[in-house]
């Protein structure tokens, strides 16, 4: 049937979009740079680049899905290939090609019975199609091991294999951590399977994830009333309730589920999460027990990964490392690729002053997909502030206030989270009035967990704001209590000019240090006798003096000078350095680290004073074997002025000095 165009007709209005429409609007413009990019530039990351973020502005039209298929196909994506085979079918059920590709990407993505379901609807759509003739061989494997598929699938409801594909659905979804549509999905489902309590449980983990707690509570509460010995329920409201800051509630939950009886290895591996985050390590080994006497951790599954790196790591916090590396490798080798268990592993190769220690979980698995949210719009307030300090305490102070469940957290988290959840509750702790967080910060920094480095900052960052009064703490360093001092002072590279300095004496003295820079030790020493005719009381104008003169070779004089720069000038802080060098010479290291502590208490340096202090430090440590000190001291001039030609000697040095022992410490790591 055509349609002639009447002449004179008149044209409908454009409808103006606003509000939402909006949405529409960048979505669909995000989707025409992704398809331009993929058909006309050829740039397959670039369309997965565009199609994500309009994913994230809105949903996607149905004319970009199968584009987007065709870039998730290129980019090897198998997981949200699947995912979006998914939204095309549930969109288009009707659709033959969308009916095969959904069965052949649940196939790839070990939904067994999803793929029977979609494959058995195309042939059914359209006995014809070109995809029939696969479809059916690879229909004929599945259905000889359909049996054993659903013998695997505990529950008490009937096997129907829609409801059982729905669940297969729900939970890529769940992998995904596609929360919105796990929670739609299964609010779906249950409306066609009101009974399947793994559904509810399924909605209410996506609700907790998402950050509706309540939510969460009252889905789980609902599904105790109708299966009081639901033992994933119980374990996902212990979790819940811990989240929520009701300890005494989420312990009692946690107890009861040594009464109930676990219906397969998910039950296990959730309660040891609900465990780990409530510390209760023992009850971690009670799971994993259960699971053994089951036989259940034959099965080279994800949830027995997951609990093998639970026990691990409680193995590793009760010091038994041997077995905690037996078991996390069992847990990498199930699950490949980068895992918690193997960024365990990648830690303990570190050299044991740089380890963060053995961690349950990542900083994502201690917020919701919201206070993640809130967490980034606080970061990046803090990266775009003007004035650092003040806007970094101001936001986190806000963002502390404005999730205050999360303080309950931060003690937890220091205790028990990896390297970034540590920074980041530390930081917290650190702008939180919360008793306990502050407590628990203490003896973070007090303690062996985490790196040196961090606990040093903490401790200089503690005692600055007066929280630590004695000026000086035991730190564990390299595995072994140190007693530390606390270094305090800025650094500055603003001239220090005395008050009876004129512009002429200033560029005199300029020109003689130029002299000295380059050696020129004659034509430095004619500039400052000049001066020191104008000047016989100013130590600096004495100290160039005495190098000059040392540049020359003329030691005895050098060294009356400074002697006399030393008695009659006592606070200059270069005579105070030449001092120390002395004690250095005669290997008299106490009394030149007696010599230089003074200097280090001062609360402003100049950037020269800096460098010559940190330099006598690292000699004073390495004399001393003290080369853990050696080192923060080396790592300051570091972090400083890099550049400085003494660090790469002073590091030298210190491997040198070090002993044989203490060397392959230093590049073993320990045990």
């Amino acid at each position: 049937m055509s349609i002639k165009k009447r002449k004179n007709a008149r044209k409908p209005k454009r409808r103006r979009r606003v509000g939402s429409d909006s949405t529409y609007t960048q979505t669909r413009s995000l989707e025409r740079r992704a398809r331009s990019a993929y058909l006309d530039d050829d740039d397959p990351e670039k369309a997965l680049e565009w199609f994500e973020q309009a994913e994230a502005v809105g949903p996607l039209s149905d004319d970009s899905l199968g584009l987007y298929l065709d870039v998730l196909h290129t980019a090897r994506e198998v997981d949200d290939y699947a995912r979006i085979a998914l939204t095309m079918v549930d969109r288009r059920p009707g659709d033959p090609m969308a009916n095969m590709l959904a069965g052949s990407a649940c196939y790839s993505t070990m939904q067994p019975v999803s793929a029977i379901v979609y494959w058995e609807k195309m042939i059914q759509l359209d006995p014809s199609y070109h995809g029939v003739g696969l479809a059916r061989q690879e229909l004929a494997k599945l259905r000889k091991y359909l049996p054993e598929i659903l013998d695997a699938f505990v529950d008490d409801l009937p096997k129907e294999l829609p409801r059982i594909a729905s669940v297969e659905n729900i939970l890529h979804f769940f992998k995904l951590g596609r929360f919105d549509e796990v929670i739609l999905r299964c609010q779906k489902h249950l409306d066609r399977y009101p009974n399947d309590l793994r559904a509810r449980n399924n909605l209410a983990e996506a609700f907790s994830y998402r950050g509706d707690q309540s939510d969460a509570l009252e889905v789980l509460d609902e599904t105790i009333r109708q299966s009081p010995q639901n033992f994933y329920a119980h374990a996902v409201r212990s979790r819940v309730l811990y989240f929520l800051n009701r300890k005494s509630d989420s312990a009692a939950d946690a107890a009861k589920l040594r009464t109930l009886t676990p219906k397969q290895i998910s039950d296990l591996t959730k309660a040891a999460q609900t465990f780990a985050f409530r510390g209760d390590d023992d009850e971690i080994g009670w799971a994993y027990g259960v699971a053994a006497d089951s036989g259940w951790l034959e099965d080279e599954s994800p949830d027995v990964a997951m609990l093998m790196h639970y026990e691990a790591t409680r193995l590793a916090r009760a010091d038994e490392w041997k077995a905690a590396k037996t078991q996390w490798k069992k847990a990498v080798r199930m699950a490949g690729g980068s895992t918690q268990a193997s960024e365990n592993l990648d830690d303990l190769r570190q050299p044991i002053g740089e380890r963060h220690g053995p961690f349950f979980f990542d900083i994502q698995d201690w917020f919701s997909r919201k206070q993640l949210a809130a967490m980034q719009s606080a970061l990046a307030a803090i990266r775009d502030g003007e004035d650092e300090n003040t806007h970094v305490s101001d936001t986190l102070r806000r963002f502390i206030q404005q999730n205050r469940e999360v303080e309950s957290l931060l003690p937890d988290m220091l205790d028990r989270g990896d390297g970034l959840s540590v920074q980041f509750a530390a930081k917290l702790a650190q702008y939180s009035d919360n008793d306990d967080a502050q407590v628990a910060l203490r003896d973070f920094v007090s303690g062996s967990r985490g790196t040196d480095s961090l606990r040093s900052e903490l401790a200089g960052d503690l005692h600055r704001d007066g929280i630590l009064k004695s000026e000086t703490i035991e730190l564990y360093v390299r595995g072994k209590l140190d007693r530390i001092e606390f270094i305090d002072f800025e650094i500055t590279d603003e001239p220090v000019i005395p008050n009876d300095r004129d512009e002429v004496c200033l560029q005199m003295i300029e020109t003689g240090v130029e002299h000295l820079h380059a050696g020129e030790g004659a034509e430095a020493e004619e500039i400052f006798r000049r001066l020191i005719q104008s000047k016989p009381d100013a130590p600096d104008i004495k100290n160039n003096l005495a190098m000059a003169l040392q540049v020359q070779d003329r030691k005895d004089e050098a060294n009356r000078l400074i002697d006399e720069v030393i008695d009659q000038h006592p606070d200059y802080f270069f005579g105070q350095i030449a001092l120390a060098k002395r004690a250095l010479q005669r290997k008299e290291y106490d009394q030149a680290l007696e010599t230089l502590m003074p200097l280090q208490r001062r609360k402003l340096l100049h950037a020269t004073e800096f460098v010559a202090l940190a330099q006598a430090m690292v000699y004073t440590f390495i004399g001393r074997r003290e080369f853990p000190s050696a080192e923060r001291w080396l790592g300051m001039l570091q972090n400083y002025d890099p550049d400085n030609p003494s660090v790469g000697q002073l590091q030298s040095l210190i491997l040198l000095k070090r002993d044989r022992r203490g060397l392959l410490s230093g590049v073993l790591g320990g045990a």
